[in-house]
């Protein structure tokens, strides 16, 4: 139950990560995940890790406030994320025999992002997890395969003032995957947003088209079944802000 209390002005947006010992002693598996924001007024965004280091304990025990600041990552390069929470989520629950992977002693980190305007406000989100030690439960990975940091065919991400601009993303998929959800994400001055996939043999796979970007609506989107993807396969994206 990461608690902070913004009693001070904040001038920009601010990210501040919370270090929480798991306290699991095994190997385990999340089959179901919940993030509650506690004041969803200033929360933005959440975005929930998993490290094996002490490194996010001893960066929190180093900050005399609650949890520790941090923008592009949680101060761990081993950390791995397992779950988020944005406007519209809802908890996500994975088809039978499969989970993301908790590691025995692991260190969840809650990395809390809080806007402008969020001065003297109290948040207190917390996290809900249902989890299996079934060792047979296959691996499940969250992975932002297509970014604005290294899959833009035509970047960087800059958008000059008063222009409607358009940008492209391409990644390959290098083995075989069965593909769950797909998880679009855009700020304040995304317009619409589509993701598809084009197979070895050139079929065209839909993933998701949102032609009318509601920055207060951003969940994730779980397919009925899991999409199996061959490698070989290409995944794109096209955004226009």
């Amino acid at each position: 139950f990461p608690s902070h209390d913004t009693t001070s002005p904040i001038s920009s947006d601010m990210y501040r990560n919370f270090a929480i010992p798991s306290g699991t002693s095994i190997n385990t598996f999340i089959t179901g995940i919940e993030v509650v924001p506690g004041n969803k007024q200033i929360v933005h965004h959440v975005l929930v890790f998993a490290d094996t280091t002490n490194t996010p304990l001893q960066l929190d025990a180093q900050d005399p406030a609650p949890g520790y600041n941090g923008f592009s990552g949680v101060g761990s390069n081993s950390a791995r994320l397992i779950g988020s929470w944005v406007p519209g989520s809802s908890p996500d629950f994975y088809p039978s025999g499969m989970g993301v992977q908790l590691p025995a002693n692991s260190t969840i980190i809650l990395q809390m992002h809080y806007p402008v305007g969020s001065s003297f406000q109290q948040d207190s989100t917390k996290i809900n997890l249902l989890l299996t030690t079934n060792p047979a439960t296959r691996n499940v990975y969250i992975s932002p395969v297509l970014n604005h940091s290294t899959s833009l065919t035509n970047g960087p991400l800059y958008i000059p003032a008063n222009t409607i601009k358009t940008f492209n993303a391409q990644a390959p998929v290098s083995f075989p995957v069965s593909v769950l959800a797909v998880f679009p994400h855009m700020h304040l001055i995304g317009r619409s947003i589509k993701s598809w996939a084009v197979t070895p043999t050139e079929n065209n796979v839909p993933l998701i088209d949102i032609p009318n970007w509601n920055f207060q609506w951003q969940g994730g989107y779980f397919f009925r079944q899991p999409l199996k993807l061959n490698a070989g396969s290409m995944l794109y994206s096209e955004a226009t802000y």
